[in-house]
């Protein structure tokens, strides 16, 4: 079977869990974005430490319109650390917390990316894509997470005769889901760096 035919596998093994995680992540980034709505000061505040958190190297990448470097940056921020570092490495020992540690990502991008300034909602627009791409990214590491220890737990629901071998199922699930977090995050930091640097320049 090849590599796209099991991640197809699992998606549709666990296709409640993947529609629920996806009600739940996309409906936190819009509960974010309405709590904005009403207490607008949380915004700017937010914002500000969204910003503070970026990676230098990257936001000078953008601003020095460096396509490349800004693609290799945002992929690498995306991908390796909020997905692979802060999502999955501690969800091999902590049970459920790469679901937790995603939920609370998008509540947090929802409350500090809310386009309630009008200026900066038309210059959101092209990022709905970037965010939709990213949230699949976010969604199949969660995922990942919550295999493992499902598998764990309840091995016999997987057809397993002890929590190790699970555990060892869920590993192997986690490596080829991520072959997906992989490619929709890089498609979405070309997305990102193409837009940022050579579309919304003409919105000023």
């Amino acid at each position: 079977m090849s590599l796209f035919a099991k991640f197809g596998q699992i998606i549709r093994q666990s296709i409640n869990t993947y529609i629920v995680l996806n009600l739940v992540y996309y409906g936190l980034v819009i509960a974010g974005m309405v709590a904005v709505s009403h207490y607008p000061s949380l915004e700017q505040t937010l914002r500000n430490a969204v910003r503070a958190n970026f990676n230098p190297q990257l936001m000078q990448a953008y601003a020095d319109g460096l396509l490349l470097p800004a693609i290799w940056l945002t992929f690498a921020n995306n991908f390796i650390l909020a997905s692979l570092v802060a999502i999955t490495l501690p969800s091999l020992l902590i049970p459920f917390w790469g679901v937790l540690l995603g939920a609370g990502r998008a509540l947090l991008w929802g409350l500090a990316l809310s386009p309630s300034d009008p200026s900066y909602g038309i210059k959101i627009i092209p990022h709905s894509l970037t965010g939709l791409l990213e949230g699949q990214g976010y969604i199949l590491a969660m995922l990942s997470a919550y295999l493992l220890w499902r598998n764990f737990f309840h091995p016999g629901q997987v057809d397993e005769p002890s929590p190790r071998r699970g555990y060892l199922l869920g590993l192997q699930q986690t490596g080829i889901l991520y072959c997906g977090v992989f490619t929709i995050l890089l498609v979405a930091a070309v997305y990102e760096a193409l837009v940022s640097i050579y579309f919304l320049p003409t919105l000023v």
